[in-house]
């Protein structure tokens, strides 16, 4: 099974996953202050944009076909859910990332007695359940939630309304939010060896802040930069700080600590 790729721009290799119900087309102004920098893989997950679906659709497959197309020693940068792709990836092949950025990201999207960063299960369960009855109205709620308190939330808001619909086969959106309900990387993470970037928004509600202030602090060669203004897409709100942040990390590499 090939992902759909689109491969932009020259230099360093550079991956980007993105979450949960979007395609590579999310990425947008971030992908463009990038693009003089690296060559970009805007790759879109199984069973999202173009990209055919895996059956069954699990971590595992997904981290399987987005190993299947990286370049070797790429960065990896993940949103949220790709995100996890990518933590998942770097603990199972951990020769094949040069480094990871990972933005809006969590080793677990549910909550647990032991796990207080995450969305409780009864939540997830309706959110599933109105997938099913009405999936145009919850995606354009699940979409405004992400930028609800933003400084820049009219901006996110535009940019969210020209996504496509739900598409009319929601098999790998559902498959998709039991990944999400189902997965739990936190022992991954004890087995990522790569250097680490990670990027939050302090106002994110769709993943919690603790979230990234226990990856920073579980993953040995790992920084953590905070934008307490932003919401659960700094990527887009603060496109080009990210851009420079994600620069930075690229040319500091060799010797992060």
């Amino acid at each position: 099974m090939k992902l759909h790729v689109v491969t932009r721009g020259d230099g360093p290799d550079l991956v980007l996953l993105h979450g949960w119900s979007m395609d590579s087309a999310i990425w947008g102004e971030f992908a463009e202050a990038l693009c003089p920098h690296f060559r970009l893989h805007l790759v879109d997950l199984s069973g999202h944009g173009r990209s055919p679906r895996v059956a069954p659709l699990s971590i595992d497959s997904m981290a399987t076909a987005v190993a299947s197309i990286v370049p070797p020693r790429s960065l990896l940068c993940g949103w949220s859910l790709g995100g996890m792709v990518s933590m998942h990836l770097a603990a199972v092949q951990p020769a094949l990332p040069r480094g990871l950025v990972l933005i809006g990201t969590t080793p677990r999207f549910s909550s647990g007695h032991d796990w207080p960063h995450g969305t409780p299960a009864d939540a997830l369960a309706s959110f599933a359940a109105e997938l099913d009855a009405d999936p145009q109205t919850l995606l354009a709620r699940f979409r405004a939630s992400m930028c609800r308190s933003d400084p820049q939330e009219r901006k996110l808001r535009r940019l969210m309304s020209s996504l496509p619909p739900a598409p009319a086969d929601l098999t790998a959106f559902r498959e998709g939010l039991d990944v999400l309900q189902n997965t739990d990387l936190r022992d991954d993470t004890k087995r990522i060896a790569s250097p680490v970037l990670v990027i939050h928004g302090g106002r994110d509600t769709v993943v919690p802040a603790g979230a990234a202030v226990w990856l920073a602090q579980r993953i040995d060669r790992a920084r953590l930069h905070l934008i307490d203004e932003c919401t659960h897409l700094p990527f887009l709100s603060r496109a080009e700080d990210c851009a420079a942040l994600v620069r930075q990390f690229a040319s500091e590499i060799e010797s992060f600590k």
